[in-house]
């Protein structure tokens, strides 16, 4: 049996330096687009009757895409491990906890 070296397929998927420059800042643009996009839009619907609950939906989509928008920079992986530094742990936690326990 032959070891192979370097990355195993998995790391591979998961990390975003198997897409190219462009692509990876074309993909932020798109993701980070839709996030503002979603965070306005639940912003206006919060003023509707019964808009509290569209807005909290809208709202926490629209922080969840402007996230994960960074995955494509840098890769998942790596977002992660950076989310969970001890100098952000605490950032990490409080937002965690508060995107989806409210």
């Amino acid at each position: 049996m032959t070891k192979r070296l370097g990355a195993s397929g998995t790391d591979k998927v998961l990390d975003a330096s198997s897409l190219s420059f462009g692509t990876r800042v074309k993909w932020f643009a798109i993701c980070f687009a839709a996030g503002i996009l979603c965070s306005i839009l639940g912003t206006g619907l919060l003023f509707l009757p019964n808009g509290t609950k569209l807005f909290a939906v809208f709202y926490t989509l629209g922080n969840l895409a402007a996230l994960f928008s960074t995955c494509f920079l840098m890769g998942p992986v790596k977002q992660i491990k950076r989310m969970f530094e001890p100098n952000r742990l605490i950032a990490t936690i409080v937002m965690l906890v508060n995107k989806f326990l409210f």
